[in-house]
């Protein structure tokens, strides 16, 4: 994420402009799916917002179904404190049943924060460096 501005953003919490991404297929069992999404969402949350990395980022894979994962991250800018990520990322999380109810993908994007959840992996997994022997 690259953002400016002319004024000082540092350690601000800026919730003031929102970009929506969805994805336009449909999710099969909407309810089962919300629910699963719900409990996804609030963990990447809450682990980003805690940032004991210091980078205030999540995320978190469940299985949907035997054939199909979800996938869940969150993330803020590193310079929040934990109660403004917090608040960032569930005042974006807040925004998924206006834009994507039943689709099988979803963005929210302010300029402090962004969560995003997709049935297909669009992050890569960090592997352990190689060992020395």
């Amino acid at each position: 994420m690259l953002r400016y501005s002319n004024k000082s953003i540092f350690s601000i919490s800026d919730q003031s402009v929102s970009y929506i991404l969805v994805n336009t297929e449909n999710i099969k069992d909407p309810k089962r799916f919300t629910n699963l999404l719900g409990k996804v969402m609030d963990d990447v949350a809450t682990r980003a917002s805690n940032g004991v990395s210091g980078k205030k980022f999540a995320t978190r894979e469940a299985d949907f179904s035997a054939l199909q994962t979800l996938y869940g991250l969150a993330q803020c800018t590193p310079d929040l404190t934990t109660s403004d990520c917090n608040t960032c990322l569930r005042d974006a999380i807040s925004s998924f049943p206006d834009c994507c109810d039943g689709r099988r993908g979803g963005r929210v994007l302010f300029p402090s924060c962004n969560v995003r959840y997709e049935t297909y992996p669009f992050y890569a997994t960090p592997t352990p460096p190689p060992s020395s022997g």
